[in-house]
Formats: structure tokens, C-alpha cells, sequence
């Protein structure tokens, strides 16, 4: 059975799409236990450096990261973290849709956050992206374990796919 698209072309006709690479991973060297941090900071491990096989090349970045917290039975305190996606010193994402929180009825709770973006560099030089957490400075004692050591890779990952455009 052909498919075909809009354009007229059929699956085996049409361009583009192709995978390129092998995936790449960046895994969470060690987990982070912190009550709060006035600023971004980079997940240890979480970084893949990467050469676009063409210009117009496009990657496929995903970042995956367990996050447990504790509670300290206070209304109103929580903990709360964000991340964010990295191309050199360039933010391709920060994570807006990966906000999260423990609540005060959460007593140490293990839960997970994942985000992906589509990048094109628009390069053929080597190519760094990685993955930062920010966690703003919590009211009473709330602490925020990103990563679990129990897991594969510490329970962070790093992925980079290259596809043909």
C-alpha cells in the first residue's frame, strides 16, 4: 500500500526526515539535592557535543530528569524546579512547560519531567547542547533531589538525534 501526501509524493518519494545519526545520550554523572539556587546551573553529564553531518540539519533534543522532594507539613511551602536546553551558551528552550512542584501534601514523591525541542544549528561545526535546572529559593525546609541513584544513568538523560531536513 502507497501513501501519498498533499504534495503528491508518497512516502518513498519524499525528502527529508531521514535519520542521520545514531542517537547521542548524556547522562547525570551525580543527583543534586538543593533547597534552592539564585541562578541556572548546568546537570553534571547532561552535555552531548555533536557535528551536523549538513547545515541544514536538524536535531531532535530531549532532556528526561526524576525529581523526588521532601515536605515539611507546612500550608503553603513547596518546591519547585525548572529546566532548560542549551545550544552552546544559546537557551533553545527554558522549559516553560516543564515547571513543576511538591506540594505540601506530597511526602516524598518521585515524579519525572521530559521536554524535547527540534533545532536546526544551522552549522556544520561542533555543536554543544545541554541541559540546566533552576530552583528557586524555597520557604521552610524544602529540598529538591533532581536525579535518583537508583536508577539508570542517575535518572537523567540527555538525548541528541540528528535528522536530514
Amino acid at each position: 500500500m502507497t501513501i501519498y501526501f498533499g504534495d503528491g509524493t508518497s512516502q518513498a518519494t519524499a525528502g527529508g526526515g531521514k535519520v542521520l545519526a545514531k542517537p547521542v545520550l548524556g547522562a547525570l554523572t551525580t543527583t543534586i539535592s538543593s533547597n534552592g539556587s539564585s541562578s541556572w546551573t548546568d546537570l553534571a553529564g547532561m552535555t552531548v557535543t555533536v557535528t551536523p553531518s549538513s547545515a541544514s540539519s536538524r536535531f531532535l533534543v530531549s532532556v528526561r530528569i526524576t525529581f523526588c522532594g521532601d515536605n515539611d507539613g507546612t500550608s503553603g511551602n513547596t518546591a519547585t524546579g525548572r529546566l532548560r536546553i542549551l545550544r552552546g551558551s544559546t537557551k533553545i528552550d527554558d522549559g516553560a512547560d516543564s515547571d513543576w512542584f511538591i506540594s505540601r501534601h506530597m511526602i516524598y514523591r518521585v515524579g519525572y519531567s521530559v521536554f524535547t525541542v527540534l533545532d536546526h544549528p544551522d552549522t556544520t561545526s561542533s555543536t554543544t547542547y545541554k541541559a540546566q535546572r533552576y530552583q528557586p529559593s524555597q520557604s521552610g525546609s524544602r529540598n529538591l533531589m533532581w536525579g535518583y541513584s537508583s536508577l539508570p544513568n542517575n535518572g537523567g538523560e540527555l538525548w541528541v538525534t540528528e535528522y536530514e531536513n
